[in-house]
């Protein structure tokens, strides 16, 4: 299914959902107006209850097979129009931890979804959504975008020279990275996903979320790129 194909999709499931929220509204007012001249506030309580029960029981049967593994379908769709492959390799956890010094190295818990991976003449790439907790101090460590990258020839530069004010423009100021000498880990950490979609997402180039996603792999390719 096609990105216009799913936003008409969506569309029409939102007006279903307001539709169902009158209708769930409808019955919540007639519970109240039953009960009123016994109990102002038990017919209050119960209108809301109605409501809400009604509400959220045909809000999940209209919308469970929609946004059943919808990021996949529309990542799946973006990287077509992106000219992107998809990720096969799970994530390496050590060489994340690499370039993350101050992170600890036991008593964490890592949670990735590949995102997507790209092949250039200098180097390849492969992007990740990354989350990062301290399972003692139930802290996050990182929650964001981590790109891999390695390239093809030795890299001469200082390991604090990348210049990456384009990227803090897009997603935020922390972010960070680490240089050896065929490889450099970003870590955008923005604490989400990268593409995060549901039902009130608009599923188009021009919805903020999918503009912002493209938008920020588009700006680290341009940056890997001038090496």
């Amino acid at each position: 299914m096609s990105l216009k194909e799913l936003e008409i999709t969506r569309k029409r499931l939102r007006l279903k959902l307001f539709a169902v929220l009158v209708i769930a509204a409808a019955f919540g007012f007639l519970a109240a107006a039953l009960l009123f001249k016994f109990d102002a506030v038990m017919a209050i309580i119960a209108a809301i209850f109605i409501t809400l029960f009604v509400y959220y029981h045909f809000k999940f049967k209209i919308t469970k097979d929609f946004e059943h593994d919808l990021k996949e379908r529309v990542l799946a769709q973006i990287l077509i129009s992106m000219n992107l492959k998809a990720l096969k390799d799970e994530l390496d956890e050590n060489e994340f931890l690499e370039g993350k010094n101050n992170f600890p190295k036991t008593d964490i818990l890592f949670n990735s979804y590949k995102i997507c991976q790209a092949e250039f003449d200098s180097f390849n790439i492969k992007f990740y959504d990354v989350y990062l907790k301290d399972t003692n101090s139930s802290n996050t460590l990182f929650y964001g975008l981590f790109a891999s990258s390695k390239f093809k020839k030795t890299l001469s530069m200082d390991k604090n020279s990348l210049d990456i004010s384009n990227l803090k423009d897009i997603f935020g100021s922390d972010i960070s990275y680490f240089i050896s000498d065929n490889k450099i880990l970003l870590y955008i950490n923005s604490q989400g996903d990268s593409l995060s979609l549901n039902l009130k997402t608009p599923i188009s180039d021009e919805g903020v979320d999918i503009f912002k996603f493209k938008s920020g792999i588009n700006a680290v390719l341009e940056l890997f790129k001038s090496f």
